[in-house]
């Protein structure tokens, strides 16, 4: 009995403290994404929509003339420079927070992005406008998506 009795008792202790390790805590370690955003970006394409799930996408680039510069940095800041003060105004600052899933893209105050993809190349991202801007077929979009290459 003493033979089975301190084998068992061994893989019992063993078994506890194993059983008893801290628990990972994902909520301190930052998403792939906040890493991965930070970088410059130049505005490639802005896409309306009338609808939420975007299936009616209309080209919206050669009426906005997209000319703007997106800026993200590691502290938390970002700079939009818009040589087309007709969309936002030359230039926006302030800081920007991503969501714990990394998903979305907060302009503290300003606003928040959908962001559907984030490569090492180019990200895009949506919007439901706060403001419905028109486009030259005076149709009203409260849907866009931003499509933006990486520079650096």
């Amino acid at each position: 009995m003493k033979k089975l009795f301190t084998p068992l008792t061994i893989a019992c202790i063993v078994f506890l403290f194993a059983g008893c390790s801290k628990s990972s805590d994902n909520t301190s370690t930052p998403s792939a994404n906040s890493k991965l955003i930070v970088g410059t970006y130049t505005a490639t394409k802005v896409e309306t929509s009338t609808t939420n799930n975007g299936s009616d996408w209309k080209d919206y680039t050669p009426v906005s003339t997209v000319r703007e510069t997106l800026i993200i940095k590691a502290d938390n800041t970002f700079s939009t420079v818009n040589s087309n003060a007709v969309l936002t105004g030359p230039t926006t600052n302030g800081t920007w927070a991503l969501s714990a899933d990394g998903n979305t893209l907060t302009y503290v105050g300003i606003q928040s992005y959908i962001i559907v993809t984030l490569t090492s190349t180019s990200m895009v991202m949506t919007l439901t406008g706060p403001n419905k801007l028109f486009t030259v077929d005076q149709t009203q979009y409260p849907y866009y998506r931003f499509t933006y290459t990486r520079t650096n």
